[in-house]
């Protein structure tokens, strides 16, 4: 359902594809963004076991378009 949801955000932004997976390492990059770049706080807000793993994802994004586009549709105001 979730996913349906995001193909029609995809449509809108012109992309291809758009996923929870990609939403998810979206949201990490502008939670990064917003907290000054503090890794520890977007990897307590993503669950994960290990500060690792969300340096990791920062890692992901920059060969991840997707999630660039998505990145500017959710911080355009409505």
């Amino acid at each position: 359902m979730i996913n349906n949801e995001l193909k029609d955000i995809a449509s809108m932004i012109g992309v291809s594809k758009l996923t929870t997976h990609i939403a998810r390492h979206s949201f990490a990059e502008i939670a990064k963004q917003k907290t000054g770049g503090y890794v520890a706080a977007v990897s307590a807000a993503l669950d994960h076991s290990s500060i690792a793993i969300a340096t990791a994802y920062f890692k992901m994004l920059h060969r991840q378009k997707t999630t660039l586009w998505l990145i500017l549709f959710l911080e355009i105001d409505f």
